[in-house]
């Protein structure tokens, strides 16, 4: 039977900046239902267009991928990224469209090829994800749920890496999601600011199948998660998430979609009209816990120069406000970047969240992140590698001449941006 091959329809195409967010200034409340009808209306129409030579049902192998929406993201330091919904198989792929990083989702250390699985459908391309777990490149499953395997073998189809997600056991995925793209930072930055660029990371509804989770909610999740680290500068040109055409729920799931959309940019428009913290000199990423560290260390920074204009989220950040984009913002705003690196720093997903971003930025200005050492009884060696490859200004006896790194920081931060 010969197949239909229509043009990718697109849903919208807006385009937000890491400054201003967005360019579209009259982004509507979605909690409007006149604006969230007008936005299913418009999704009936495309997918009836996009979605018309697919299957009602079958399995999800060779299903063509349809672009059913899309959003344009500019980062910290002007880089563009895309952030796109697709429907059809996850795991096609060519050699004028290849997949960099394919995540999926498993059971801890289970990964027998189910029917109708994202494992089963790589297992007829030849791809065993069995083979792939005894080779992992990173294992960060203790930490962050999640493994990347080294370069697939074969070749074909053209997907380069796999990430595996096993969430089991550390709580529920759609809180727990996130961690997906803290490891693809982590192993992207961990060779410093001069490493790879990504091309395409592809994700589909984690979680949602025999796992049982709701496609809704990961679908948000996966989302919201991915438009925030693709702000603060995740270095992955375009990340798609794709849905099954033979799933009942693929319209209401695109309106989910087209409605999380609308909001971020609601969001994003009015928190990006207070102080974003632009003009400031020093973005300080700090664990709350360890708050007495930071204080002291401000403290004598400003008996050095009292004029400095510090970012620190306990005095800047508005209550109620859609408080990540707003932080990464602030870091991307910023002349440099100061992370106090703590025993429990490296513990917190936030903070990781921020080193990144802040590393991000030294990719493109060399000199803006100033990395504090502040260990008491953890050792450099159980850092992340991210960390390790560094130049901190401080080691573990900090304290001892806390008047001498504030000098250290006063100059850095007072001589011109490179």
């Amino acid at each position: 039977m010969s197949k239909r091959h229509s043009k990718p329809t697109r849903v919208s195409k807006d385009e937000a900046n890491f400054g201003d967010f967005i360019e579209d200034k009259s982004a509507e409340n979605p909690s409007d239902m006149t604006s969230y009808s007008l936005l299913k209306d418009k999704l009936d129409a495309n997918l009836a267009e996009a979605l018309g030579s697919q299957p009602a049902e079958g399995s999800a192998m060779g299903e063509e991928l349809k672009l059913a929406g899309s959003l344009q993201i500019k980062d910290a330091t002007g880089r563009k990224h895309s952030l796109e919904l697709l429907v059809g198989d996850v795991t096609s792929a060519t050699a004028d469209a290849p997949v960099d990083l394919l995540a999926i989702s498993a059971a801890r250390n289970d990964y027998y090829p189910l029917p109708g699985t994202v494992i089963a459908a790589l297992q007829e391309r030849g791809v065993s994800l069995r083979r792939l777990a005894d080779r992992r490149a990173c294992d960060w499953r203790e930490s962050w749920q999640c493994w990347i395997s080294e370069r697939v073998r074969p070749t074909t189809p053209r997907i380069a890496r796999v990430l595996c997600f096993e969430h089991q056991g550390f709580g529920a995925p759609e809180e727990l999601v996130g961690n997906i793209f803290r490891s693809t930072s982590e192993w992207l930055l961990r060779q410093g600011p001069g490493g790879a660029m990504l091309g395409t990371m592809r994700i589909p509804l984690l979680a949602s199948g025999y796992q049982g989770r709701d496609a809704a909610a990961m679908l948000r999740a996966i989302a919201q998660q991915a438009l925030l680290h693709l702000l603060g500068g995740l270095p992955v040109s375009k990340v798609q998430i794709v849905l099954r055409a033979s799933s009942p729920r693929v319209l209401p799931l695109c309106v989910e979609f087209g409605t999380l959309i609308e909001e971020f940019k609601h969001s994003a428009l009015h928190s990006s009209r207070g102080d974003s913290g632009r003009e400031s000199d020093l973005f300080v990423s700090y664990r709350h816990s360890d708050l007495p560290t930071t204080n002291a260390l401000l403290q004598s920074i400003h008996r050095v120069r009292s004029d400095l204009r510090i970012w620190i989220d306990r005095e800047k950040l508005s209550a109620g406000c859609f408080w990540k984009p707003e932080l990464l913002r602030a870091i991307g705003g910023a002349r440099h970047g100061l992370c106090v690196v703590t025993d429990t720093y490296p513990d917190s997903p936030e903070c990781m969240d921020e080193f990144h971003a802040a590393l991000c930025c030294e990719r493109s200005r060399r000199g803006y992140l100033l990395p504090i050492l502040a260990l008491s009884q953890r050792t450099v060696g159980s850092l992340l590698q991210s960390m390790r490859q560094v130049q901190f200004l401080a080691t573990r006896n900090h304290q001892r001449g806390i008047g001498a790194l504030a000098d250290r920081i006063v100059n850095a931060v007072s001589s011109p941006r490179q």
